[in-house]
């Protein structure tokens, strides 16, 4: 069963950070009349920047995406084919084009490639479809072995699903095509839900990283040039400056705005994803694919200064040094000794990124490393069943076995680290995530992450402290905060949210919006002036994911909210067009059909959704609620009891006692009502119910 969350789109993969230079006598006049910063691509950077573009021409970021071509698809389409969960794929070769041929439940279609896809050590390709779709081929090729594999191998994935390859969870336009090219315009149809996408480069070229570049060009060509003021973003000021340069592409996130130039704050154009336990091990580390941003801020290198550009070489996207001698040129020499590590001496277990760095392996076959440098805690694997680096090697020994070595090696004492507060929370104490939220030596991201797991504790334990959380230093925590007050009863919200309304960011202004969009009556005036202000942005934010299943679906909630019920429902019909299996629009869509005197259409739609998803108790209790309404009372009855046979909750007791009073079943009311207080003595509605 799929559900509903706010922050939705996560897009992955590539940036880059080269530099601008003079014009070459190609660069069309036009270019270099124009006063406001233009793009004008990085054949004008290679005159001043030979060496720069040498190391990018051989970099993944020149790589991310190109034409096809003999020299640029690394697949093997010499007449051969592939089989895989279902689906045959052959690949050939007609003149000049590379073909591809999927057969799959009883269809088989020829597509031409549109454009190869990353370089190493996969390599993707991209089809055309209707309406400006681009779609990624689910058939990769495995450089290293040099054949054919599946993402998602074991899984079959039918033509319906939003998970098949010609569906929405596979789109370029929206999932891939901003991180693999530059100056992107996604170029989305709101109504027709088409695509006119757009890009200056077709992969990740100087301007990706330092912004466009026609006033830089304009710059060099002037007396008195000074290289300490380029009209590029050329050097950061500061390790968050340069990362944040970085996580557009590096993070898991949401996009807020169309446009992100690369000078401007990431908040106010993403919202990244948290360490929470969805997407990553309990303690924070790694497991589903993340993509750096988040796991890096979490660590102690971060918040010592060192920024991604501390170990990559911007321009080839490869590692400084090899081995130990890249984590040497900070560290100590003692800590390459076996004194430290206690492994033999250039061995693989002597190898500190085996240990601070474990990894994991997404897309089939791309290992990533955990940014988070921990230092291996099996104590920890002992008390909460977390991973760890030590019985990540030595397999056929137990977490204690590791523990009692590190303990013999290092003492007994471990440092702290906030994966403690973050595990006892998790674990029933609240109060140590709220220990946590206010030490502001802790990485702001797991300080944020620990604000969402108090959804779990009643509000007298973190209570007196929202208000500081509101006026907090880190960004990070002010979002966290803004989305959290989403369930907080009103009196909070209105004060919490209502001072976040004017936050300096974007995104943090957003959350507040969404949590105050059904209270916006029981404002203040300020707040509801601040609302307001902050409403056209919002807007912005859901039409620019439109073409996302919860896009819609928040953009419908928003309409709702607005008191617009047509407009509601097209954006929940748009949300299950994109994802038939996504059952909330079926549920938010026949509420607002009954709304609007649709009886009989929300009932279609219910009865959809209960096909779909036969285990849905929400659907049938609905329902039973629209059967009611009818004074179809043993219809009612039938729903409401396979409700609660799925999930016994107090609301559907309710409902079930007052259907069968309604039917003249005295007994089988009281019968309920016993059963219902057994399990819920303290619910108010159930007690103030009388059986005549």
């Amino acid at each position: 069963m799929r559900s509903t969350k706010f922050v939705v789109i996560f897009i992955v993969l590539a940036v880059t950070f080269y530099v601008g230079c003079r014009p070459d006598a190609s660069a069309p006049k036009a270019l270099k009349e124009k006063t406001q910063s233009s793009f004008v691509g990085s054949a004008n950077c290679k005159s001043c920047h030979a060496q720069e573009y040498d190391l990018w021409e051989e970099s993944h970021h020149f790589h991310a995406m190109e034409e096809p071509s003999e020299q640029t698809v690394l697949g093997d389409f010499d007449n051969s084919s592939f089989t895989a969960d279902g689906v045959r794929y052959e690949f050939s070769k007609k003149e000049n084009e590379f073909l591809v041929t999927v057969k799959e439940e009883d269809s088989s279609t020829t597509y031409p490639i549109k454009y190869t896809f990353g370089i190493e050590p996969l390599q993707q390709y991209l089809i055309d479809f209707p309406d400006g779709k681009v779609q990624t081929l689910r058939a990769t090729w495995d450089t290293e072995k040099k054949e054919w594999f599946h993402q998602r191998k074991g899984e079959s994935v039918p033509k319906h699903d939003w998970l098949h390859w010609s569906n929405q969870a596979q789109n370029w336009n929206s999932m891939c095509a901003s991180c693999h090219s530059t100056n992107l315009e996604k170029g989305l149809n709101t109504n027709t839900l088409s695509y006119n996408t757009t890009f200056s480069e077709i992969n990740v070229a100087c301007e990706s990283c330092h912004g466009p570049g026609s006033s830089h060009v304009e710059m060099v060509n002037e007396e008195g040039y000074s290289n300490e003021q380029t009209g590029l973003f050329a050097k950061a000021k500061t390790n968050v400056e340069q990362v944040e340069s970085c996580a557009p592409c590096h993070a898991r996130r949401t996009e807020l705005t169309d446009k992100f130039k690369i000078e401007e704050k990431f908040l106010d154009h993403f919202m990244p994803q948290t360490i929470n336990e969805v997407f990553y091990e309990k303690d924070g580390q790694i497991k589903e694919e993340d993509y750096v941003y988040a796991s890096f801020a979490s660590s102690r290198m971060y918040h010592e200064d060192v920024s991604c550009l501390d170990c990559h070489n911007p321009h080839s996207n490869k590692l400084k040094l090899e081995g130990n001698a890249l984590c040497l040129q900070c560290h100590e020499s003692t800590y390459d000794r076996k004194e430290h590590h206690f492994h033999e001496i250039n061995t693989e277990s002597a190898q500190c990124v085996n240990c601070h760095m474990t990894g994991k392996t997404y897309m089939g076959n791309d290992f990533r490393r955990d940014h988070s440098f921990r230092i291996p805690r099996p104590d920890q694997s002992v008390a909460h069943g977390t991973s760890n680096a030590c019985n990540g090697c030595h397999e056929g020994k137990s977490a204690s076995w590791a523990a009692e070595n590190v303990e013999k090696w290092y003492g007994e004492e471990r440092e702290h680290h906030f994966s403690d507060d973050i595990l006892k929370g998790l674990e029933g104490d609240g109060y140590s995530l709220v220990k946590l939220i206010n030490n502001t030596a802790e990485p702001a991201i797991a300080r944020a992450t620990a604000i969402e797991y108090l959804e779990r504790f009643p509000l007298e334990v973190f209570e007196s402290e929202l208000s500081n959380w509101a006026r907090d230093s880190s960004g990070l925590v002010r979002l966290e905060l803004a989305k959290f007050t989403y369930n907080l009863p009103l009196e909070y919200k209105a004060g919490i949210a209502g001072m976040l309304l004017k936050d300096e960011l974007r995104a943090v202004r957003l959350a507040a919006f969404r949590s105050l969009l059904l209270s916006y009556n029981e404002l203040s005036e300020t707040s509801k002036k601040n609302w307001r202000s902050a409403e056209p942005e919002y807007l912005e934010f859901l039409l620019h994911n439109a073409d996302f299943k919860e896009g819609q679906q928040n953009l419908a909630q928003y309409y709702s909210a607005k008191q617009n019920p047509e407009m509601a429902i097209a954006s929940f019909e748009k949300a299950i067009k994109i994802d038939s299996l996504f059952n909330e629009p079926y549920r938010n869509l026949a509420v607002t059909q009954s709304q609007v005197g649709q009886n009989k259409k929300a009932l279609n739609t219910l009865n959809a959704l209960i096909q779909k998803f036969p285990e849905d108790e929400r659907a049938y209790y609905l329902r039973s609620l629209l059967h009611a309404e009818e004074n179809q009372l043993s219809e009612a009855s039938e729903d409401i009891s396979v409700a609660l046979e799925l999930n016994p909750n107090p609301r559907y007791f309710y409902n079930a006692i007052l259907i069968e009073q309604k039917l003249g079943n005295v007994s089988n009311a009281s019968q309920l009502l016993a059963k219902a207080l057994s399990k819920y003595p303290n619910d108010r509605g159930l007690q103030q119910l009388q059986i005549n």
